[in-house]
């Protein structure tokens, strides 16, 4: 695949599997300074989230070179791993079912189709 960068992330069995399954179709990661220098570009990462609503989110706010996610559950080399398309980043409220709190705001990765699945010797859910 050229012209694609991913973006690796370690997940819960419990939410690996729930992808895998094509349940789940959202990835949050909480408005840290961790995540917003990963997925802001350089311009935003000094900025409080409330500032935010005062841009064009999805054309200056949010990094638009990940094209994809590679998911791990685990860190050894032979821990399950699976490759997904990432069809946007935005802001917003997660489900709870998909491990987000009530009433809290997150970086939210929108999934697409998975494009490979290594390692995982479970069917899915």
């Amino acid at each position: 695949m050229k012209n694609t960068k991913v973006l690796h992330l370690t997940l819960h069995r419990r939410y690996f599997d729930q992808i895998a399954s094509g349940i789940k179709k959202e990835e949050y990661r909480t408005l840290k300074p961790y995540w917003k220098k990963r997925l802001t570009n350089p311009a935003f990462h000094n900025c409080d989230h409330y500032e935010y609503a005062y841009f064009d989110i999805d054309q200056e706010v949010f990094r638009q070179d990940y094209t994809h996610i590679k998911f791990k559950n685990g860190y050894s080399a032979n821990s399950p791993k699976m490759l997904v398309e990432l069809t946007g980043i935005y802001f917003g409220e997660g489900k709870k079912e998909w491990g987000a709190k009530s009433n809290e705001i997150y970086f939210i990765l929108s999934l697409g189709r998975i494009l490979k699945l290594e390692n995982y010797g479970r069917a899915a859910a």
